[in-house]
């Protein structure tokens, strides 16, 4: 096992984070199905001036029927899934899908009081306009480009989380790496990814990685509960925690 350099846990914000998105992600459920996704319609039209660039989502449904008679017949279905939602410089972008409402925060990253004080009012608004039943799953994530030296490096002096590969196996030339974690302490139905994985290089000065945090809360609250801002931040707080576990000073240094 190889030892990891101590860390040094920064007090603010990261001037240079390296987070190429954040996301905030509230899954949802309706009593009646039909009327939400006209109210939904509605509620994209609506928001036309605020994000004046839209694309269409498509959901693919692949059916296979089955008869005694003959082979099975494969048919494919292709249904408007939902909204991504541009604003005008396109660093902030909306999901709205059947069951789900999300908020990217795209480069250059803020901070969290900014992305929760922009994403609360819209989800207000939603809620008033679609008017879904209850709340059945929370997240957060942050997915960040990590940009080491080219040539050959010791990846245990900037990570913490790094799988150990046997000298036999012979030279890593990608990575993909995952581990998921309970937290009951957060909740009963809390759980986090982590996730490691190469990236190709745009610039030849480095090799970036690609580290992938999200943070899963699943129970069940009202659409207007309060409590779902307190859950998102305490999933947040976990999100920022995993972060700093994985990273080291080095890598620390290359934000500052």
């Amino acid at each position: 096992m190889n030892s990891a350099p101590a860390t040094t846990v920064p007090q603010s914000p990261y001037p240079n984070a390296p987070i190429i998105e954040a996301v905030i992600e509230i899954r949802v459920e309706y009593s009646d199905a039909a009327a939400a996704a006209v109210h939904r319609a509605a509620f994209v039209a609506s928001l036309s001036s605020e994000f004046p660039r839209k694309e269409t989502m498509q959901r693919h449904e692949i059916q296979v029927e089955v008869s005694p008679e003959g082979p099975p017949q494969v048919g494919k279905k292709e249904t408007a899934g939902g909204w991504r939602l541009f604003n005008e410089k396109s660093d902030r972008v909306l999901v709205l899908l059947s069951d789900t409402f999300a908020y990217s925060h795209m480069p250059p990253y803020t901070r969290w009081e900014t992305f929760r004080s922009e994403c609360e009012p819209l989800w207000e608004r939603f809620v008033a306009a679609c008017g879904p039943s209850r709340v059945s799953r929370l997240a957060v994530r942050n997915i960040n480009r990590l940009k080491f030296p080219q040539g050959k490096i010791d990846l245990h002096e900037y990570l913490r989380m790094v799988p150990d590969v046997p000298e036999a196996i012979g030279i890593v030339n990608s990575l993909l790496f995952q581990i998921q974690v309970l937290h009951p302490s957060i909740a009963q139905g809390c759980q986090s990814f982590l996730r490691l994985a190469s990236e190709t290089a745009i610039d030849p000065q480095f090799q970036p990685l690609i580290l992938d945090i999200g943070v899963v809360s699943e129970g069940s609250w009202r659409s207007d509960d309060r409590g779902v801002w307190e859950q998102l931040t305490q999933l947040r707080d976990k999100k920022n925690e995993l972060f700093e576990a994985c990273i080291t000073d080095s890598t620390r240094r290359m934000f500052a």
